[in-house]
């Protein structure tokens, strides 16, 4: 039994506070399971979280010389249409004071092989 777990390696990125040795010469970007900066090394100002895989986040960027705040937002499931209305405000509005919001938007689909346009 000790023979089997003293060949369990250990993947996590979080040793102790000792340096990381990367033991792979590939990129981390390459590496799965690793943590990635979304923001490239920027420091991230403000962060809201509605949902998992829903947040929103306002970052400085340093890359650029005049050093301007930047901010992303991720909705996984819902229609692209919809995101692009979507801001760094309103999600903090929808923290503050949650209610629920509707968008119509019209799609292409499909029943019993004939094409109709849709409004959901």
């Amino acid at each position: 039994m000790k023979k089997k777990c003293s060949k369990i390696k250990n993947f996590s990125i979080i040793r102790n506070t000792q340096p990381i040795a990367h033991t792979s010469t590939r990129p981390i970007k390459r590496l799965w399971g690793k943590f990635k900066s979304e923001t490239k090394g920027a420091a991230i100002l403000e962060f809201v979280g509605l949902r998992p895989k829903m947040y929103s986040y306002k970052y400085k960027e340093t890359s650029a010389p005049d050093s301007r705040e930047k901010e992303r937002q991720r909705a996984k499931g819902i229609q692209r249409e919809a995101i692009r209305d979507l801001t760094h405000a309103r999600y903090k509005a929808q923290l503050d004071l949650p209610a629920e919001n509707r968008i119509t938007s019209n799609r292409l689909g499909s029943k019993l092989h004939k094409i109709y346009a849709i409004s959901v």
